[in-house]
């Protein structure tokens, strides 16, 4: 799995300043680059609005971030943990997780959930951020109830093992923790 980082400074009234931007290569489920996505990792100067900067035509909702990387382990398990960033994918590979893609938001597409039944996923975690509650998760997951007789939807029910307010990702506490949420905190969407 592989992640860049681009470090570059700028001169502010305070002297000079190091910056850091994580570039993630983005591929379509045959490996083929076809876009970054920019995160910066530090307080923006004023005037400047970006967080996140994607590469120019790229659709987010057409892609899946890891799924070249990890798709012959997700056809062999027939399982997948869908999460909400890149990051978590990489630390959830570096847990020892092969199962695991990321949707780049907390939106998830048609066009994404084929690429997952294209390769024969019959049970998907949709593991969002803290601060997801069940509202979000249905009004995602009741789109797709035309799809409940090819694949089943698990979510996390609840988020006590978070710290409340944080917006971590299910991977940010390491993985004990994740571990923890994988056995213990999912429940089966019912629709």
């Amino acid at each position: 799995m592989t992640n860049n980082k681009l470090v570059f400074n700028w001169n502010t009234e305070s002297g000079k300043q190091s910056v850091s931007i994580d570039l993630s290569n983005l591929k379509d489920k045959d490996g083929n680059i076809v876009g970054f996505n920019n995160r910066a990792n530090f307080e923006l100067p004023e005037g400047y609005q970006f967080k996140y900067l994607t590469s120019e035509g790229f659709v987010k909702n057409n892609h899946l971030f890891g799924l070249y990387e990890n798709k012959e382990f997700i056809q062999k398990s027939k399982a997948v943990i869908v999460v909400e960033s890149e990051k978590s994918v990489m630390q959830a590979f570096s847990f020892g997780y092969r199962n695991i893609v990321a949707l780049g938001s907390s939106n998830f597409s048609e066009r994404q959930l084929n690429l997952l039944l294209e390769l024969g996923v019959t049970t998907i975690v949709y593991a969002l951020d803290e601060g997801s509650d069940f509202i979000k998760v249905s009004n995602v997951l009741d789109r797709f109830k035309g799809y409940r007789d090819r694949v089943g939807f698990c979510y996390i029910k609840n988020y006590s093992r978070f710290v409340s307010g944080s917006k971590d990702s299910p991977t940010d506490n390491g993985k004990d923790v994740f571990m923890e949420i994988l056995k213990n905190d999912l429940i089966q969407y019912k629709y």
